[in-house]
């Protein structure tokens, strides 16, 4: 590899770890309609509490932050993306953790999963954007704000089975908010990572 090609292959690393990172700030501040421009139309997203389209998982965020009580907030922290570019695809892989504060039966909480997003971009007319977004979970928490016997005494009749283990707190409270948990939800090293490591490389590869 030439120093020049070396410097392309950099920018376009860049390029592509820019548009995760708007991802993050642009969905937290929110600012909807700037948030819309890190996919590429018809893009699509698979977190816990929903697959499908970027657009109506947009759509989805409006609903459920209109729905936030007071008090309630939602943060998502991430690290530095790992990138890999070919082209005119990339992948990337983001570590990152979400940051719930919400009340239960009238106990305020703090609500933390860590996850890895993975995306799939694209660059198509000179743009970067993410074709396809899946994240992979590692584990969560749940933890009253001030020591609370009272909620200790109810968490431990909570029945958490029903929910994938590493992502068994957040699933149990977005199924308490009325979201329907995916079925496709990824677990950490678990054959849908390993699938959607294969799913990378092909994309790499231009299939």
């Amino acid at each position: 590899m030439t120093v020049q090609s070396e410097s392309a292959a950099a920018l376009d690393r860049a390029a592509a770890a820019q548009v995760v990172a708007n991802w993050a700030a642009w969905r937290d501040r929110p600012d909807w309609e700037r948030l819309a421009t890190c996919f590429h139309p018809g893009g699509t997203i698979a977190v816990s509490w929903y697959q499908g389209t970027h657009e109506a998982f947009i759509t989805a965020c409006q609903d459920m932050a209109r729905a936030a009580k007071p008090g309630e907030s939602t943060r998502h922290f991430f690290s530095l993306p790992w990138t890999e570019t070919r082209g005119d695809r990339a992948v990337a892989e983001t570590a990152a953790a979400v940051q719930i504060r919400a009340r239960i039966d009238g106990t305020e909480v703090d609500l933390q999963s860590w996850l890895r997003f993975n995306d799939f971009l694209e660059r198509r007319e000179g743009a970067w954007r993410i074709a396809r977004r899946v994240a992979i979970y590692d584990k969560d928490r749940l933890d009253p704000v001030a020591p609370d016997a009272e909620f200790t005494a109810r968490y431990r009749k909570i029945d958490f089975s029903p929910f994938p283990a590493p992502a068994r707190h957040l699933c149990w409270f977005l199924a308490g908010r009325g979201r329907t948990i995916s079925k496709a939800l990824v677990e950490a090293r678990s054959p849908g990572e390993t699938a959607l490591r294969a799913d990378a490389a092909a994309w790499l590869g231009g299939r």
